[in-house]
């Protein structure tokens, strides 16, 4: 996977204690040259009227924004491997998110499909590379099955007898993907700190395990405790929220039936009012709790 092998030669780089020997810029010239690089690019914005243009202004400008987004990409992806990146405030500052330049992708891989098809000869190729895919952007596309990957060689052979251990340097490693991860999915990624804590004190537990079935069964032990406490809250069959939950889609959350006799042995409402506050406490759940358990 090519981007995960930027992600490795990125890290080695920028990690304090790292083998190479090349020494990566100080943050403060990162946030610097991210800041300079945001601005020109805010200054470059086009919209899909300039990229239908066919006016030579308009296509020089398409470059521009093409080029200008490659860099802010490329330092984006940089930046992310600081022990900087983490804090919010310092994040704030850098004059671009993750997300923002994620919403402006669409316009950017049009732009640059434009330049093929168009010719679009640049006097530098440095600058303008048209098969350059992007990083910052993508990281969040492609982590979960990467980092799965990358948690399974730490797992012992099933016949392994020999003590394992992690070493600091492939635990700091691991743990900087998941703070990267955790960035876009929060929910599972905490599901992944702590599965990746408990293997790291005791490995030998986990030989032979698939790590991706024992993320799914962690997930779904969670999403099982949440469904228990809703049925008893709100008295509604465990079997019904099982079969909602594997049938739905992350669309409209279905209509609960629930049982209104029992929960008014504990409540006193009327039916009227059940029905409407199960509603709400459903769309909660759902939406709240079980869809963040449901994107990898």
């Amino acid at each position: 996977m090519e981007y995960s092998k930027k992600i490795d030669e990125a890290l080695l780089l920028y990690s304090n204690g790292g083998a190479s020997e090349v020494s990566a810029p100080a943050w403060k010239t990162v946030k610097h040259d991210l800041k300079k690089a945001a601005q020109e690019l805010k200054a470059l914005t086009i919209s899909s009227e300039d990229i239908d243009e066919a006016s030579p202004e308009s296509f020089e400008k398409i470059k521009l924004f093409v080029r200008a987004f490659q860099k802010v990409d490329r330092l984006l992806s940089s930046a992310q491997v600081y022990d900087e990146f983490e804090d919010e405030e310092e994040r704030n500052s850098l004059g671009i998110t993750v997300q923002k330049l994620q919403s402006m992708a669409g316009l950017y891989q049009n732009a640059r499909e434009k330049i093929k098809k168009e010719g679009g000869d640049d006097p530098n190729p440095l600058m303008l590379d048209l098969d350059y895919e992007l990083e910052a952007v993508k990281s969040f596309e492609v982590n979960y099955n990467y980092l799965m990957n990358l948690i399974q060689t730490f797992v012992p052979n099933e016949k392994s007898t020999e003590k394992t251990e992690i070493d600091p340097k492939a635990d700091a490693r691991v743990k900087k993907f998941i703070e990267l991860y955790k960035r876009s999915n929060p929910a599972i990624g905490e599901i992944i700190e702590n599965f990746w804590d408990d293997l790291k004190q005791e490995p030998n537990n986990f030989a032979g395990k698939d790590v991706l079935v024992i993320m799914y069964s962690r997930v779904r032990e969670i999403q099982d405790v949440a469904l228990q406490m809703f049925s008893e809250e709100w008295a509604v069959p465990i079997e019904e929220l099982n079969a909602v939950r594997d049938s739905w889609n992350g669309g409209e959350v279905p209509e609960l039936n629930g049982n209104y006799d029992e929960y008014s042995g504990r409540h006193d409402e009327s039916k009227l009012r059940y029905k409407h506050n199960l509603r709400k406490a459903a769309k909660k759940l759902f939406i709240n709790t079980l869809a963040p358990l449901q994107q990898f």
